[in-house]
């Protein structure tokens, strides 16, 4: 009779501890970018929550730096050595658009095109491959036309941006699925930039040591800003 309160106390740990971390995801980033004959490198921890819909970035190399982004597409940058925080907004950073965000919720099909008002006006398959385009909604059509998506088993491997005159503008490469909690993940993303017929960024992100729910780390995730730092707009 002992045993059962610390049974039932392990119990509600363990389930407690599940829920808590609910729909997190944490990972390291390693990005390279090269232009111009230069490459960068930075490296990250990162963590999702799709339950609150944020992500919150600790960059520790080359310079330091907390990121908080919601999916509103409001951004705080904290930078803990001068106890300062930077706030901005636009919606090309929203937490919805970021690549976790549509593998754990299963949006992955169309990379949230759908959702920001694309329309699709093929698709054909042959074997495990499939592709697919795009038309980019009016506003958009001054910078972009459409878009080209394919997919290996249905997981998209190569997505592709086509300017008004329909050349490619940047394209996007998604490589090295893993498994996580029975969701597919692309752990390296590489994409290219044409800057101009003559120039291009190629960058590579790669996520490792990606955990999802009670293996995952919400550390960053309940990480605040200091009341005191000094806000600047």
């Amino acid at each position: 009779m002992r045993l059962l309160p610390l049974l039932l106390f392990l119990f509600v740990s363990f389930v407690g501890q599940g829920q808590v971390n609910q729909g997190v995801i944490s990972a390291k980033l390693v990005v390279k970018k090269a232009h111009k004959g230069k490459l960068i490198s930075v490296a990250a921890d990162v963590a999702y929550s799709t339950a609150e819909r944020r992500m919150v970035a600790n960059y520790t190399s080359p310079d330091k730096f907390i990121m908080f982004v919601n999916e509103k597409g409001e951004v705080k940058v904290y930078y803990p050595t001068k106890n300062q925080v930077i706030l901005n907004q636009n919606n090309l950073f929203s937490s919805n658009s970021d690549v976790f965000y549509f593998f754990l919720t299963q949006n992955e099909q169309d990379l949230g095109l759908r959702s920001i008002g694309y329309q699709l006006i093929s698709s054909s398959s042959k074997g495990v491959i499939t592709e697919t385009r795009w038309k980019a909604p009016e506003e958009m059509q001054s910078r972009i036309s459409e878009v080209e998506m394919v997919y290996e088993n249905f997981l998209p491997i190569y997505v592709a941006y086509l300017g008004p005159k329909k050349g490619i503008t940047n394209k996007t490469f998604y490589a090295n699925y893993q498994a996580v909690d029975n969701v597919m993940i692309p752990t390296r993303i590489t994409e290219y930039v044409y800057l101009s017929p003559t120039d291009s960024i190629v960058s590579r992100k790669d996520y490792l040591e990606v955990k999802t729910g009670k293996n995952a780390s919400r550390s960053l995730l309940d990480f605040k800003i200091p009341a005191n730092a000094k806000v600047v707009k």
